[in-house]
């Protein structure tokens, strides 16, 4: 399966060959008798601008979901640091309560996956926030009421950063689809192109290479 050229070289392939198509009068009028006359030309041109703009807004697209998955990275870290400290102060806390042992979920291994890991820190802080028997416990390891609300409210953040990741992954499906699609329509226009431009300039095939095409 041929490949396709790297996609800046496709337009300015197109854009050589259209605005050449149009600028040069006897290229023009030799390709107007076979249907390629100044309003199809203009359409094509019209073409490779939504592709152009297509393509920028499928990078910018792509850029921004970077930047959410870093934000994501940057916040699940920073949470998971606290996180993982009030756990095995917790453990220490509650070495001999059974109960709160299993309220906490402080046995095992932590969730590694960003669905279970959430779940897991968010019910190990509500249900000690819940709980004045549990707050009591870890208070005199320096996690009141304000600091433990605070770790908990980095969990969220993750959540938060993670729906806006997911937001930014989805635009940048859809921006790509759309630029592909765009590429496509201007790729089946210039396949047609090369067919009919040999042969509307067959007198003056010197012309071709006006076009982009280098005439053996």
């Amino acid at each position: 399966m041929k490949k396709n050229p790297p996609i800046d070289v496709q337009l300015q392939a197109a854009q050589v060959a259209i605005h050449n198509a149009q600028s040069m009068e006897q290229v023009a009028a030799a390709l107007a008798p076979f249907g390629y006359d100044a309003a199809r030309l203009q359409a094509a041109e019209g073409l490779l601008e939504e592709t152009r703009t297509a393509v920028g807004v499928q990078a910018l697209a792509y850029g921004e979901q970077y930047e959410a998955t870093a934000v994501l990275r940057a916040a699940r870290e920073e949470a998971n640091r606290v996180y993982m400290n009030a756990v095995k102060i917790a453990r220490i806390a509650f070495r001999q309560d059974v109960q709160a042992r299993a309220t906490l979920r402080l046995a095992g291994r932590r969730e590694q996956g960003l669905a279970g890991w959430l779940a897991q820190a968010t019910m190990f802080y509500q249900n000690l926030l819940d709980s004045p028997t549990l707050l009591a416990g870890m208070r005199p390891f320096g996690y009141d009421e304000a600091q433990l609300a605070g770790e908990l409210a980095l969990v969220r953040a993750v959540e938060t950063a993670n729906q806006r990741q997911k937001a930014a992954k989805g635009a940048a499906q859809a921006a790509t689809q759309a630029r592909d699609e765009k590429l496509r329509a201007l790729r089946v226009w210039l396949s047609d192109f090369w067919v009919i431009a040999p042969i509307a300039l067959a007198d003056h095939s010197q012309l071709m290479e006006s076009l982009g095409k280098v005439v053996p």
